[in-house]
């Protein structure tokens, strides 16, 4: 197995401020009001319409897990997490009627797993440790405090920029520890 990563390192100044964007984005998406409480398992075929979406608790995500706009191109999705999230092998995320990669945001209060031959979009935050096994992702990883291991993958930026959430230099980021 070969796997070829290739990264543009940030210069040095630059880093302070991403990561105080980081810090900001992720302020921005915890003070957003009207989250409704969801249990601790996603995927599985459901489909999730925009909104805020909290769990109370750790979490997973197994099987196919959609995101629906209905019809709103700028419509967001942020799911928050209290506690850490797994991703079981070869989950995978949908779009639908609309849906934007650069409008779904995971937040994460714990180390987040990503499980090998994932197909993932949006951008995932944790705060604590970051493993990653073999990933397709259209999105980010993101940790402000945390390790970030990467055994291998094909990540690409999202198209669009979020109309409603500020990224700042985050935009520009795809892997940031």
């Amino acid at each position: 197995v070969q796997s070829q990563i290739q990264f543009t390192a940030l210069p040095q100044l630059a880093t302070p401020v991403v990561l105080a964007d980081l810090i900001a984005l992720t302020a921005e998406l915890n003070a957003l009001t009207g989250g409704v409480a969801h249990g601790a398992d996603f995927g599985d075929g459901e489909t999730l319409q925009a909104g805020v979406y909290d769990v109370a608790s750790a979490s997973t995500h197994e099987g196919l897990l959609t995101f629906d706009a209905q019809g709103d191109a700028d419509a967001i999705f942020v799911i928050r997490v209290d506690g850490a999230e797994a991703i079981s092998t070869l989950a995978t995320t949908a779009l639908a009627n609309g849906a934007q990669t650069c409008n779904i945001f995971w937040v994460v209060v714990g180390a987040l797993t990503i499980g090998a031959g994932c197909n993932l979009k949006g951008t995932y935050i944790g705060s604590g440790a970051v493993g990653v096994d073999t990933l397709t992702l259209d999105g980010r990883i993101l940790t402000p405090t945390g390790a970030l291991a990467l055994t291998a993958g094909n990540i690409t930026k999202p198209v669009g920029i979020s109309a409603t959430i500020t990224l700042g230099y985050v935009e520009s980021i795809i892997l940031f520890t």
